[in-house]
């Protein structure tokens, strides 16, 4: 059994950009930079990126961890064993594999959404147990509160999406670095993106996106924010995104509740199709991506409108409602607030 270190990892982050037509199985095309993201907040386990300056580059957040040994594979095929498999209980899972569920508490008192089948790992043995199963080791639970658990390898970027994180919309691929680039591994992490994908007592928390009882409480979706980074408190029940303007743009143009999401999840951050009313309730799509990203792998979401006035953020100037981004699809005549 050889010795591996776990380190802390971070989801790679070099440019948000806004996608036309993810989150209804369409293709991206980037359109707004920016100089990083928000990523998982509390002990939720991943931290899924931060803001990083005006460099067009992110560093991270901190809070998962991931063993040093061996190679993610790539999305090839789905894996004959049952890594990432959802589940309901311990028997739906072979191999060994235990059933993490959505109503189980091993995620940093949280579940994922629709269960994970998964094997706990350690600080020695992480490879040994993980890159078999073609997975890598991830801390799951908190920095002073470590959950390390199997989670099964993707490639950030491909474009085989019925085989990368077995096709689930309710997990996505993530690039996770050790923030100084020593250690970079893509993985499928869970994300749960409305209640409906918890079970009864439980609601989807949007700062982990796991499935928990005490979902933090905070500003919804499209709400002004200041990030930590940049010496504020992150108010939002999510994470506090910054985006940049324009294509390429590094300048911070905008910070505003978000929350991560797989990018073309019909679910994802509570999307309203068509003529759809957006009152009376939170309602947006997984279209803000960051650099490279395609259709399962890990996104961002951004507030639905249907014009200027609907959007929350009032704080950052040159605000607008796009419903160009949406057109001639089934989100039309909807459109997303950009800056």
């Amino acid at each position: 059994m050889r010795s591996q270190a776990r380190l802390t990892v971070f989801m790679v982050l070099s440019g948000v950009g806004l996608a036309a037509g993810c989150s209804s199985g369409g293709s991206s095309k980037g359109s707004g930079g920016s100089p990083g993201s928000g990523g998982r907040d509390g002990g939720g386990g991943e931290a899924l990126g931060t803001g990083g300056g005006s460099g067009g580059t992110a560093g991270g957040t901190g809070g998962n961890t991931a063993g040093t040994g061996g190679t993610a594979p790539t999305d090839a095929a789905v894996p004959a064993n049952d890594l990432a498999k959802a589940c309901a209980s311990n028997a739906d899972c072979g191999g060994g594999l235990i059933c993490a569920g959505a109503g189980d508490n091993v995620f940093a008192s949280s579940g994922p959404a629709h269960g994970y089948c998964t094997k706990a790992c350690g600080d020695e043995d992480g490879g040994d147990l993980c890159n078999p199963l073609g997975g890598v080791c991830v801390n799951m639970g908190t920095t002073t509160t470590a959950a390390p658990f199997c989670l099964l390898g993707c490639t950030f970027g491909g474009m085989d999406r019925g085989a990368k994180c077995r096709g689930r919309n309710d997990v996505g691929c993530a690039s996770l670095s050790d923030g100084a680039g020593a250690v970079t591994v893509d993985v499928c992490v869970p994300l749960c993106a409305v209640d409906a994908d918890c079970p009864s007592g439980r609601r989807c928390d949007q700062g982990t996106g796991l499935c928990t009882a005490t979902p933090k409480a905070g500003d919804p979706l499209g709400a002004a924010c200041s990030p930590p980074g940049d010496g504020g408190t992150n108010t939002c029940a999510g994470l506090c995104l910054p985006v940049g303007a324009g294509a390429g743009g590094t300048a911070v143009a905008a910070r505003f509740c978000s929350q991560p999401c797989v990018l073309g999840s019909p679910t994802a951050c509570n999307l309203a199709i068509g003529t759809t009313p957006l009152a009376g309730a939170s309602h947006g799509g997984c279209v803000l991506i960051t650099t490279g990203g395609q259709l399962g792998d890990v996104g961002f979401c951004a507030q639905e409108c249907d014009t200027a006035a609907d959007c929350l953020n009032k704080r950052d100037p040159g605000g607008m409602c796009d419903v160009s981004i949406s057109a001639g699809s089934p989100i039309a005549p909807h459109g997303f607030c950009t800056w």
